[in-house]
């Protein structure tokens, strides 16, 4: 039996329906209207706690877990990591020399551009230099960052498309369903974040 007006489902599922289109109008059949269903995210009392001491926001943790932590050690680093006013200089610096370049032979502007480049590549590698021995210094609040969005996301996934819903019964019992019941609204075309208290 087939939807004769709309499939509400997850992303998986409404990509295996769209890859059945074709075959529904080979068929001559109404194509349904495709729906993504409302996604939520439970996060424990104290999960939001920790969020809350590391200052890590509820869109944060939906960062892949390496723009996160960089993310964080760029805010949290006593260091400024940002090489923006040494790039900025440079692009002074090379201005006179394109300047100059102008009163002499053409082939001088080759060798500013590249050397242009080159330092420019410097300073990105060593701005990354920086980022990685900030990270190193600051490991422990990178470990306990990547260990929470781990307990948030296990295996860096959805906590849906991870674990059963019994493992949230058992934790929270009847208060469960109430508790989605009121948070997630069907047509609501978001992704819910429930911080159990």
């Amino acid at each position: 039996i087939l939807p004769n007006l709309c499939y509400i489902g997850g992303g998986g599922e409404i990509a295996y329906w769209l890859e059945l289109k074709a075959a529904f109008e080979a068929m001559n059949v109404p194509f349904p209207i495709l729906l993504v269903r409302n996604s939520a995210l439970i996060i424990t009392e104290k999960q939001a706690d920790k969020l809350e001491r590391m200052n890590i926001s509820k869109s944060d943790i939906f960062l892949k877990q390496n723009s996160l932590i960089n993310k964080k050690i760029r805010e949290i680093s006593n260091i400024d990591i940002d090489f923006s006013p040494q790039k900025k200089l440079l692009e002074e610096q090379f201005k006179d020399l394109y300047a100059l370049t102008e009163k002499t032979d053409k082939s001088f502007l080759g060798a500013v551009k590249a050397q242009e480049v080159k330092q420019k590549k410097g300073l990105d590698a060593l701005e990354k230099r920086l980022l990685q021995a900030q990270k190193r210094k600051l490991r422990d609040q990178v470990v306990r960052m990547t260990e929470l969005q781990n307990e948030i996301f296990p295996n860096q996934s959805l906590q849906e498309r991870q674990l059963n819903f019994s493992e949230f019964y058992l934790e929270y019992g009847e208060d469960l369903v109430p508790m989605l019941f009121e948070a997630l609204q069907p047509l609501d075309l978001t992704f819910t974040v429930i911080t159990q208290k």
